[in-house]
């Protein structure tokens, strides 16, 4: 007895004793399901740039470090565009939104615009900082002073005004230490929802960042006050990272459920054309509905959210695992109609296809499991959470399903209700799919070799992308209000350089703060293809400010004083005039300088050169004033982002060599020879390599979701791969013909490998319907891939077992 029949005695033992304990299996499984299961309403959806990186990751580091100083940098941007800026109504106007800001929106650090923008000035006895508008304007002259005051400020452009004045800003800063309406948060109750924390409770860390429930509840509160201030004279703008955060953790939510739903009514009409009875429609529902819930309520278990990455999961567990139980329902019906007893039926259906079951659930997870190599941990969540789901899939499957089977009345069909003209034609289509392969084995693989050289040069034409903005519609108010900060702003999205002195003080010293302020000159001057630089604020702005107002504003003193004990008294004056500013600048002992350099939001492709560029060229800056021993670095949200650009690449190399090794290895395991199992994965090759082509055709670039489809194509691929090399063993060592083994398969499990064919690729095609861009393309491009995988299967591994195969290669252990 040869290992796989060893095998198929072991499946069929299994059945026996799962039909004699049947009741026991199912109660088993039933509490499986359920403490599994109930946690799923607590799963938490998280969109946030930091949760691309796994904790460790050197930049996630930093940047928590750095927010812990500074804020969490998290910051909303409004822009307001009337027909006049400095107009008594409109300035009216704009206070009372200032107002209802500060008071109405949870988690607010600070609220900035021209209302309470720093002016410092000097008396004859003390430096004094206040708000601009403290006297607020009554006056036409008071208006133009305003303007004067406004338009002469460097300070000020594109932070409480545009660039060409006519607009005005609002900059809404956020920390969860803030609280919310008011109150104090604390950690979520089982639903989900914030409760208000009692006095016992520790205080929040200042900069945490804000978790997906408090970013909707920033944002409607955002949302609700605009709305009362709307003005149809003035237009009005609202951007910024917690935004687009909402925005895409709404769309998940929407489109999610969306997918979730169009994929369970398209299992329901192919189960009843291929089944046309209730058993053969609700039990593979049933084994797909426990292990979805089941993988949605572990992840909740162990505090892992749905991202952009996995909020594909639901669906495409429908897809994969209805697929485990329509291979083993075939086999029973088709049994039992023939006049098998309950029990037989089941025994001969787990020792016929449980082999293949197991193999084709063992590739599948192994290619989901390849994702647990990137170093993006969207990726290694769904690398994680996705082989959970096959495996659950199988284990009720080939448990729960046979029980279910045991237990449930069953009608035999009469031999002309087994009769279908559409299925009958299905056979025929399918046996001269296998024929053509078989009687013209060279065509068929010179047509493959035609398609992979179109491909490959299509796929040469590949390119990466990360823009999170250009998933959303043209029209969708979230892109439409960014691009118009954009526009406007330059951007309002900062880069934190952070430049250490090495020493307490260091930032007194006019040599440093002459090469910051070359450095913040430079800065302003680099662009990289769309970034260019709207702003830039370090603690250099503040000591000209207060050189300035020290000399009675006089411009000729807006620069670096020369002494450096003076550089002190006057940095110690500006502490002690009513503002503290000087903290969001630079450390308590003033020895490191915060740089902020705002930047439009744009594709995080470009990230990672403007900050290498501007680095580059601070370092020789320093270097030039001989100021060797001082570090200079960046952090933020967009260095995150561009640090998921940089890691994208490595990741789809990992993610992609793993899964074919551990694939090709489980298909030589499972043919035992490796000359064939090598072959074998030549149509499992086949539609990722189509798949790539057509990306480079049509202009798709690879981004963190249609990074996934060539671990999730070979791994789906293969499953048809293995239920055909199966059969084929078997039927081939049966008969000794190619040409017959091959129609035997294709008889035998051929309409089986197309229903799921079809189930798989309208799984991947419902995402055509879904509001991010990225994810349409991921959805039509997994689709057509798992068309062709089945098109590689019966024609071409016909083609390439009728050229390769003897009886002593096939049956050889």
């Amino acid at each position: 007895m040869n290992l796989r029949d060893r095998w198929e005695v072991g499946f069929r033992q299994l059945a026996r004793l799962i039909c004699r304990y049947r009741w026991l299996v199912i109660a088993l499984n039933l509490l499986i399901a359920l403490g599994l299961g109930s946690a799923a309403p607590r799963l938490t959806i998280d969109t946030s740039f930091e949760r691309y990186l796994p904790e460790g990751n050197p930049k996630r580091t930093a940047f928590n470090e750095f927010r812990k100083q500074y804020g969490s940098n998290e910051r909303l941007v409004i822009t307001l565009r009337p027909a006049e800026v400095y107009d008594l109504e409109f300035l009216e106007a704009l206070r009372s939104l200032h107002q209802d800001l500060e008071d109405n929106l949870p988690y607010v650090d600070e609220v900035t615009s021209l209302v309470n923008a720093r002016r410092t000035y000097g008396t004859e006895t003390s430096l004094i900082s206040e708000d601009l508008m403290e006297d607020w304007p009554d006056s036409e002259e008071e208006l133009a002073l305003l303007r004067k005051r406004v338009e002469g400020t460097k300070l000020y452009r594109n932070i409480v005004i545009s660039e060409d004045g006519a607009a005005a800003v609002i900059i809404i800063d956020t920390d969860v230490a803030a609280g919310g309406s008011g109150e104090s948060i604390s950690l979520e109750d089982e639903f989900g929802e914030l409760t208000p924390e009692n006095e016992a409770s520790e205080p929040i860390e200042y900069g945490q960042p804000m978790s997906s429930q408090q970013v909707a509840e920033l944002i409607d509160a955002a949302n609700a006050v605009l709305k009362n201030h709307e003005d149809p004279d003035v237009e009005m703008h609202m951007a910024g990272l917690p935004l687009f955060a909402d925005a895409l953790g709404e769309m998940i939510t929407i489109d999610s459920t969306l997918f979730v739903i169009l994929s369970f009514l398209i299992i329901t009409v192919l189960l009843i054309a291929l089944f046309r009875r209730v058993a053969g429609v609700l039990l593979p529902l049933v084994v797909v509905l426990f292990a979805v819930s089941s993988t949605l309520g572990a992840m909740a278990h162990v505090g892992m959210p749905l991202t952009a990455v996995t909020q594909i999961l639901p669906s495409l567990l429908l897809a994969i695992g209805v697929g485990d139980a329509v291979h083993l329902l075939s086999v029973f019906f088709q049994r039992y109609n023939q006049g098998d007893s309950r029990e037989d039926a089941i025994v001969y259906a787990m020792g016929h296809s449980g082999l293949a079951v197991l193999m084709t659930s063992l590739t599948t997870a192994a290619s989901m499991a390849s994702f647990n190599l990137t170093s993006l941990q969207p990726t290694i969540d769904l690398g994680r959470a996705a082989p959970f789901g096959v495996m659950m899939a199988l284990l009720y499957s080939v448990i729960l399903l046979p029980a279910l089977l045991a237990v449930l009345p069953i009608r035999r069909l009469s031999a002309e209700r087994q009769k279908s003209q559409s299925l009958e034609r299905m056979d025929k289509i399918l046996l001269g799919l296998g024929h053509f392969g078989s009687r013209h084995p060279w065509p068929v693989i010179g047509g493959t070799a035609l398609l992979w050289v179109v491909a490959i040069a299509g796929a040469s034409h590949l390119h990466f992308s990360h823009s999170g903005m250009a998933w959303f519609p043209e029209d969708a108010v979230v892109r439409v209000d960014m691009e118009a900060i954009n526009e406007d702003l330059g951007g309002g999205n900062p880069f934190e350089f952070l430049i250490d002195s090495g020493r307490e003080n260091g930032l007194h010293d006019p040599a440093f703060l002459t090469a910051l302020e070359e450095m913040q000159s430079f800065a302003e001057s680099v662009k990289v293809e769309s970034i260019f630089v709207g702003q830039s604020i370090s603690i250099l702005d503040i000591v000209k400010e207060t050189n300035q107002a020290l000399h009675e504003g006089n411009k000729e003193f807006y620069r670096i004083p020369d002494d450096a004990n003076l550089i002190s008294q006057e940095i110690l004056l500006f502490e002690n005039s009513g503002t503290d500013d000087l903290e969001d600048v630079t450390t308590a002992e003033h020895r490191t300088a915060r740089m902020m350099v705002t930047v439009p939001f744009v594709d995080a492709l470009y990230y990672p050169d403007f900050s290498a560029a501007v680095l580059e060229g601070f370092r020789s800056i320093l270097k030039e004033h001989g100021l060797n021993d001082i570090s200079v670095d960046v952090t933020g949200m967009l260095t995150l982002a561009g640090e998921t650009f940089d890691l994208l690449l490595v990741s789809m190399a990992r993610s992609y060599s793993l899964a074919f090794t551990l694939i090709a290895i489980l298909m030589i395991l499972l043919i035992g020879n490796l000359r064939l199992g090598l072959l074998s994965i030549i149509p499992n090759l086949t539609p990722i390599v189509f798949a790539l082509g057509l990306m480079g055709w049509f202009d798709v670039p690879l981004d963190i979701s249609t990074m996934l489809l060539g671990s999730i194509l070979i791994g789906i691929a293969v499953d048809d791969t293995i239920h055909f090399v199966h059969n084929y063993n078997r039927y081939y060592r049966q008969t000794g013909s190619s040409e017959r083994a091959v129609e035997l398969t294709l008889l035998s499990t051929g309409r089986a490998m197309f229903f799921t064919s079809i189930v798989l690729s309208m799984g991947f095609f419902v995402y055509m319907g879904a509001t991010l861009s990225n994810i349409v393309a991921f959805g039509w491009l997994n689709g057509l891939g798992v068309l062709v995988a089945f098109s590689a299967d019966v024609v071409l591994m016909p083609a390439l077992v009728t050229l390769v195969a003897s009886k002593s290669e096939w049956t050889r252990e």
